[in-house]
């Protein structure tokens, strides 16, 4: 398969499955600088960043249940608006748990612009790794969404990043679409 004919929303471009990285360096804290940045603007000082990852596979039967996708595409456009509106950032991440690389790109473009995704690797990729397996120990089943939250200072030439606190972790497609159907209750202090 050839990625780099694939179409995903703020991709760099891939060659036989990797990422092509053409910037180094990030311009910080400046609007209307030439050259690499994220893709919003960041301001100086500190806000708090909170993040939904969905992680998902294609061998999940669960994934694939009626209305599932629909639950996913509210839930990232609702909290977006919601935390949004509280003065915070949000941020999605989709994690494919899963060796094929295409089937990933087109799942997760299936539901939706991520900010964030991580494919391949299987049960080894960096997002398996970090909210199953090492960092945010958690049920080995999928589909799961979690939400964390964390601190970001953006100063003149650096970013600070806290760590994540992990605020909710559902498994399984009906746990999602009842947290879906409910307002998708969140407890952020």
């Amino acid at each position: 398969a050839n990625l780099a004919n694939k179409s995903l929303p703020n991709a760099v471009g891939a060659v036989s499955g990797f990422a092509v990285v053409v910037c180094v360096a990030l311009v910080f804290g400046k609007s209307g600088n030439s050259g690499c940045r994220p893709g919003w603007e960041l301001e100086l000082g500190a806000s708090e960043q909170i993040r939904m990852v969905f992680l998902v596979s294609s061998t999940c039967g669960a994934s694939r249940r009626v209305g599932f996708e629909e639950a996913i595409r509210t839930a990232k456009q609702s909290l977006a608006e919601r935390f949004t509106a509280e003065g915070r950032q949000f941020v999605s991440t989709g994690v494919f748990v899963d060796w094929q690389l295409e089937k990933g790109i087109d799942f997760l473009g299936g539901i939706g612009d991520f900010d964030e995704v991580i494919i391949g690797g299987s049960w080894l990729n960096s997002g398996a790794i970090r909210y199953i397996w090492r960092d945010y120990p958690g049920a080995s089943a999928l589909p799961q969404v979690i939400v964390a939250k964390r601190a970001v200072t953006v100063a003149r030439n650096t970013i600070g990043v806290g760590e994540e606190e992990l605020l909710l972790r559902l498994v399984g497609a009906e746990a999602i679409m009842r947290w879906v159907e409910l307002g998708m209750p969140i407890e952020v202090e």
